[in-house]
């Protein structure tokens, strides 16, 4: 139970890496205001030894004081609907002025890089079955993956959940029997698709994700395959399947408007409170909880006062809108 992250911290004296146990998923927010609000929220942070691997790392952050760097992946919106985050990042690029502001592509590897450490304690190694079959989902809300095939037969579109399914080998063996899709509306953004061109054998591949080694994972489930892995670069795809997919895209200025109601209207809530009155409830019921994490205990939260964190956030609006 928890929102697991490491932000690695860089300043002129040295390197430390430091864990929250709830905050990557109000991560966007917690870095949003600044190098000096986000200076102190890191100190904030405990001091550990190790980094979190891809299994548990749920977000991160490396804040490099010294090159004026700044890469985070994380948060709960912003971390699957891409279009949205390019706004955010925009935003945060004012709110930073002079660093650089990036998207991790790679997380826990580029958390290990820049904390010194080799990237093998980050990875998880377990052998994978890529041979897995791909199946419509049982509720339509539930899709967030495109599927695009040209082949002999013709074109076809296909709207699964889970962008894990572009990984399996058995897509094209899956294929009658999932539904073909025409002007099929996704209620959120997707998070990710595939094309596949089966006369070139030819994968082209887009994530919302900043998954660890995604394309060499992706050319190990399709060995022979040529392979283009694109990041979150997902116009293409939207153009290949043309009229048959319907996606709900904005304007820059209502992305701005859903993130002043994420970063200045949601109310925060504190997960170790929670976390201190489950386990009262449980001791009076007669469970008795005998071991806790005590990270699991500790919330941090610094942010500006209301008034400053709303002139912070219409300059950075403004400074995308114009």
């Amino acid at each position: 139970m928890g929102h697991r992250m490491n932000v690695v911290l860089i300043t002129s004296a040295g390197v430390e890496i430091k864990y929250s146990h709830w905050n990557a998923i109000t991560l966007d927010c917690d870095l949003f205001w600044g190098p000096t609000y986000a200076l102190a929220f890191a100190r904030s942070l405990s001091s550990v030894e190790n980094l979190l691997d891809e299994v548990w790392a749920e977000g991160g952050a490396v804040i490099d004081y010294t090159s004026r760097r700044l890469v985070l992946f994380g948060g709960e919106d912003i971390r699957s609907d891409v279009p949205l985050r390019r706004i955010y990042l925009k935003m945060l690029a004012a709110t930073w002025p002079e660093w650089d502001v990036a998207w991790m592509r790679d997380d826990v590897v580029t958390l290990a890089n820049a904390a010194g450490v080799n990237r093998d304690e980050v990875i998880d190694n377990a052998d994978r079955d890529w041979a897995h079959d791909v199946e419509d989902p049982e509720d339509d809300q539930w899709t967030d993956t495109i599927i695009s095939v040209a082949n002999v037969r013709g074109f076809s579109v296909h709207a699964v959940s889970m962008w894990a399914s572009v990984f399996s080998s058995r897509i094209l063996k899956s294929l009658p029997k999932l539904k073909r899709r025409h002007r099929y509306a996704f209620s959120a953004f997707p998070t990710g698709g595939i094309h596949i061109d089966e006369a070139a054998r030819q994968l082209n591949v887009w994530s919302a994700a900043c998954s660890v080694d995604a394309a060499a994972r992706l050319q190990e489930a399709w060995p022979e395959w040529s392979l283009r892995y694109l990041h979150d670069s997902y116009e293409w795809h939207l153009e290949i399947v043309g009229d048959h997919v319907q996606v709900p895209l904005r304007t820059p200025a209502e992305y701005v408007e859903q993130l002043r109601a994420m970063l200045l209207g949601r109310p925060q809530r504190n997960m170790a409170e929670s976390m201190q009155s489950l386990i009262e409830t449980l001791n009076r019921a007669g469970e008795e909880v005998t071991a806790v994490n005590p990270e699991a205990l500790k919330s941090v939260e610094v942010r500006p006062t209301p008034a400053d964190a709303q002139r912070i956030f219409d300059k950075a609006a403004a400074a995308v809108l114009g």
